[in-house]
């Protein structure tokens, strides 16, 4: 018996040891993790980093550090209570301690300290040096507009602001946060640490800033009906040959989860993705003039067309794209009308290019299609440059924001129009490629939709020619434009 009490002694020991070895070194490890972060935390505040970088990266960073914080919090707390239990053990039978005891006591000590450092500098960060800083590149960086852009928009939105709930965070502070992510693409939980407010403020906050951007500025894009600003479009857009036209139409998607049963088939698109799906006019300048959002992806452009509130007053109320027909001359007259892609149905308002035009180049359908595919890249434009430059559009929307989505996609559609009124300088953005959607083949066509349509390729082969932009001649037009005394 004494001969196994004395076996367990000796064996037991050595063992003990490894483990308080053990300890000690990853202690002193987790101590050297903490103390990075502490200096990478400082190094990317001391630099705005958070400011700085593009897209998600600064939300990512941000996130992954205050992970660790939190791992090393959790594992700091456990080798407290190891070093617990060791001193009580100590204390009960003093014979037991050893240096490596006091030497653990101390790793752990460091790596509390050095856990306690870094949860003191991964603070919520403020924005008040860039409120209080003159530096313009840091505002825009983090807010998509400049310092007087931001004062003008403040002064619009701050009466409707300062009456939401909370009332003790101040209106700029909201805007601030809705921008910012806006921008970044962050989550609701990283914006409210950094700009100091709580997560239920902030969620509320943000929502709050874009419904009031929708009731303040929704104005900025009413499809005009004034004949004055709708010959002001039309004769940006005849500077590529196509005259008398008021806009482009198209859709563009966003990314959603996929929503539970069987509602969830009904946002799967052509891509084979989940989404919902946005309508827009533009002009020639990417500004909006018309948008109808919150569409399921499964519904074709078409369709979704023929549900909006554009399309009731064009076709219906015959509120827009009214006025005199313009004279092409030889007594060819065409009405005004927007450009859509092949998703969509000819009509003498909705020009639609040519589904086969012919393999030469100097053929007039193919010179057609060709001015009218350049006459939709400000379509193309606008959608990309809306996601580039509100980030928070390129990402995967969960299934309960599915319902406000519509009011995120509208408001920075406004944003997108009032900082375009306001002279801000629009990034450069890669144009969204061109929908791939299959030809709408619905009925008989339209033949005063083919007559508009021919007696525009008519014109696009005189004006190319005229211009010297055709390489050689054109095909006789006088085959192809039909009576365009039709102008009802």
């Amino acid at each position: 018996m004494a001969g196994d009490g004395a076996g367990d002694g000796s064996g037991g020991a050595p063992r003990r040891l490894k483990g308080k070895l053990c300890r000690e070194e990853v202690a002193v490890v987790l101590a050297a993790v903490a103390t990075a972060v502490v200096l990478v935390q400082r190094f990317v505040d001391e630099h705005s980093l958070l400011v700085l970088l593009p897209g998600n990266a600064a939300a990512a960073l941000e996130s992954s550090m205050q992970a660790t914080s939190s791992a090393l919090a959790k594992l700091q707390t456990m080798f407290s209570l190891t070093a617990a239990s060791d001193a009580a053990a100590a204390a009960a039978d003093p014979a037991i301690a050893s240096d490596d005891d006091r030497q653990l006591h101390s790793s752990s000590s460091s790596l509390r300290k050095a856990v306690h450092a870094m949860g003191d500098t991964i603070a919520p960060p403020r924005f008040h040096d860039v409120f209080q800083s003159g530096d313009d590149v840091h505002w825009k960086a983090s807010f998509r507009m400049s310092r007087a852009s931001f004062a003008r928009l403040l002064e619009i939105l701050g009466p409707v602001l300062e009456r939401q709930e909370p009332a003790d965070i101040p209106a700029d502070r909201k805007l601030a946060a809705t921008l910012y992510r806006l921008a970044h693409g962050a989550t609701i939980k990283v914006v409210a640490r950094k700009f100091g407010i709580s997560t239920g403020s902030c969620s509320k906050a943000f929502y709050d800033v874009c419904k009031g951007l929708e009731e303040k500025l929704g104005h900025l894009f009413d499809f005009p009906t004034s004949s004055e600003r709708l010959t002001s479009i039309s004769g940006e857009f005849a500077a590529v040959g196509l005259p008398h036209c008021c806009g482009a139409l198209g859709c563009t998607n966003f990314a959603v989860e996929r929503p539970p049963g069987e509602m969830g088939i009904d946002y799967f698109d052509h891509t084979r993705n989940y989404s919902v799906v946005m309508q827009g006019v533009v002009d020639s300048r990417s500004r909006f003039l018309d948008i109808s959002v919150g569409w399921p992806g499964c519904i074709p452009p078409a369709a979704i067309l023929l549900k909006t509130r554009f399309y009731s007053r064009v076709r219906e109320s015959h509120e827009l794209l009214q006025g005199p027909p313009l004279d092409l001359g030889g007594g060819i007259f065409i009405p005004r009308y927007v450009l859509g892609d092949r998703s969509y149905n000819l009509q003498p308002w909705l020009i639609t290019p040519y589904s086969q035009p012919e393999d030469s180049s100097f053929d007039l359908t193919a010179l057609f299609n060709k001015a009218h595919r350049h006459a939709m890249r400000p379509l193309r434009r606008a959608f990309g440059m809306l996601k580039e430059q509100w980030q928070l559009l390129k990402t995967t929307q969960r299934v309960d924001s599915i319902e406000l989505l519509p009011f995120i996609v509208a408001a920075s559609c406004v944003l997108q129009n009032f900082l375009i009124d306001n002279g801000e300088a629009m990034p450069e953005v890669e144009e969204e490629l061109e929908q791939r959607e299959p030809a709408v083949v619905d009925g008989d066509p339209d033949v005063y939709g083919e007559s508009v349509r021919s007696a525009l390729a008519g014109f696009v082969g005189q004006y190319q020619t005229a211009m010297g932009f055709g390489g050689g001649p054109v095909r006789s037009v006088g085959q192809m434009v039909v009576d365009g005394t039709r102008n009802g």
